[in-house]
């Protein structure tokens, strides 16, 4: 009895000291919250008045700052947006409260109530060398994260696995001083828009630089540990992100704006495409034209498999956000594709007829013996007509007649771990098993019929692609490893014999190895063929 007196009399006191500790944490909150509002109201009756100066600017963003810090600390931002919380008493209180979502009138404004999160740009850390993109001016740039749920989804098509992370200028307004009465302080949320060189915000009736980053919203979407995963399980185990395999988009839909659509490699993800989506966000030209988008797959399945999905996924993009196929933007599509991406990439701007199809069968669909369904899903893959929507594409370091490294041993040994999905499994087995007469003899040996086998030049797959054209203008980013450029060159995995194309408009060399895509040559060489395309889609022929 008496052990249990003595732990009943400590979580007693403990209790005691709860019930006096809680509500003095209200009282100093409140008054932190109070004195924030203070500052940036004294700042913004200055900025208005058309007195403030970078000093008055930087108080301003200051007291901003503290007051979203202050006011998280408190409550989620999604409960911001309801009645007016009355901060501070008598004349100098202020009625807070932040825009609801039926009061946004302007698709360049967001509610706080849409937020899980606000996270201060200037408190999220980057990673060194990554490209920055954001200007200076006034407010304060954060970034609205919000969890992927089904009413996200529904609401906001192609939402990334990790959900939103958007780029917004946070600012509170204040309402005009009335005697007796506590003052409007009202947060809204601005989101730079892409059409403007320098976005602008109304401050006393006149127009001012707005601040904005899109950088720090692009690294907690690209790099915050999400996609790693999706690298090598997508090749060992490709079954358990199958479901992830589709088209996202990083911002809402313009139908003006490009969309151009980085694909990822071999064990990899889309995180790769950081820096040249940067640069997309830090020119204006760019910022203004395009909308960068990414297709994320299963790296272990077979060429001819994932790039049937990419088609499905291109099909179903531009069914639900362009239904009557007349959105300039979307009719000027441009893919960026790295090492086996490349090849999804070339897979969507060529018409191969029966040539892919002759090379890994010996007989037409309906002479193979197999259900209708499993047919269909062959021939969709080996049969099928370039999307003409999509007029450029962007070869980064891809391997179009294989790479030798795929033969070596290791290499080989390496495909005995990828675990394809059951059903892929059963169909190709039963394939094979059953028209041992009509298949290609390099495809009885099932480890041709995942990714890392379709990179052997031997492969049938380089046989059927090597005479079908390109349909599109294309150009070639080739790595080299300090060969001087040329027919020598080699970034260590794909060499100049496989990255080359006759056809290509362009061919550039850069002094890296196949990891090249993060690399500032690579980036700016992206940055020009896009440039290019937007003369080239709107104003006559290539140059």
């Amino acid at each position: 009895m008496v052990r249990v007196r003595r732990v009943s009399g400590v979580a007693l006191l403990a209790a005691v000291l709860a019930s006096c500790q809680a509500p003095h944490r209200g009282p100093v909150a409140s008054h932190r919250l109070h004195g924030a509002l203070t500052e940036a109201a004294a700042a913004w009756d200055q900025l208005a008045a058309g007195r403030g100066g970078p000093e008055v600017e930087a108080a301003y963003e200051r007291a901003v700052e503290t007051v979203l810090l202050a006011q998280q600390k408190m409550s989620s931002p999604r409960t911001w947006t309801g009645a007016s919380v009355p901060v501070g008493a008598g004349a100098g209180g202020f009625a807070w409260r932040a825009v609801a979502a039926a009061d946004v009138v302007s698709v360049g404004e967001v509610s706080a109530n849409l937020a899980d999160e606000i996270r201060l740009a200037s408190k999220v850390k980057l990673v060194a060398g990554e490209t920055l993109a954001a200007g200076e001016g006034l407010g304060v740039p954060v970034v609205v994260r919000r969890a992927r749920d089904a009413e996200l989804v529904k609401k906001y098509p192609f939402l990334p696995p990790n959900g939103a992370n958007l780029p917004v200028t946070a600012m509170i307004e204040f309402g005009r001083a009335v005697a007796g009465e506590p003052r409007v302080a009202t947060l809204r949320l601005y989101r730079p828009q892409a059409e403007r060189m320098t976005p602008v915000v109304k401050v006393g009736g006149r127009d001012r630089a707005m601040a904005w980053n899109y950088t720090a919203a692009l690294h907690l979407a690209m790099n915050d540990g999400t996609l790693d995963k999706f690298g090598l399980r997508g090749m060992l185990k490709p079954e358990t992100t199958l479901d992830a395999c589709q088209i996202y988009r990083l911002d809402n839909y313009d139908p003006l704006r490009i969309p151009v659509v980085f694909v990822h490699g071999l064990v990899s993800d889309p995180h790769i495409w950081s820096n040249a989506i940067n640069a997309i966000y830090a020119d204006p030209e760019l910022r203004r034209a395009y909308q960068p988008w990414y297709f994320m797959y299963p790296t272990g399945l077979n060429i001819a498999t994932t790039s049937r999905y990419f088609r499905e996924w291109l099909d179903t993009s531009r069914e639900k956000l362009d239904p009557d196929h007349n959105d300039p933007g979307m009719n000027e599509m441009v893919l960026v594709g790295h090492s086996m991406g490349g090849l999804l990439s070339r897979m969507q701007v060529s018409d191969p007829g029966d040539r892919l199809w002759d090379a890994f069968f010996k007989v037409p669909p309906e002479k193979l013996r197999m259900s209708e369904s499993d047919r269909k899903q062959f021939v969709s893959s080996l049969r099928f007509e370039r999307r003409p929507w999509v007029k450029r594409a962007i070869f980064v370091a891809t391997p179009h007649r294989g790479s030798r490294l795929a033969n070596i041993g290791i290499v080989r040994w390496a495909t005995k771990l990828v675990k394809l999905p059951g059903q892929s499994l059963s169909l190709l087995s039963n394939v094979v098993q059953m028209n041992t007469d009509s298949i290609s003899t390099e495809m009885m040996d099932m480890a041709n019929f995942i990714s890392v086998g379709n990179l052997s030049p031997s492969h049938p797959f380089y046989k059927g692609l090597e005479s079908v054209p390109v349909g599109v203008p294309h150009h070639s980013v080739i790595g080299d490893r300090g060969k001087g450029g040329g027919v020598n060159s080699t970034d260590g995995v794909v060499p100049y014999w496989s990255s080359h194309l006759k056809s290509a408009a362009s061919e550039t060399f850069v002094p890296y190895g196949h990891g090249c895509v993060e690399k500032p040559e690579t980036v700016e060489e992206i940055v020009r063929l896009l440039k290019l395309h937007l003369k080239t889609a709107k104003r006559g022929s290539e140059k």
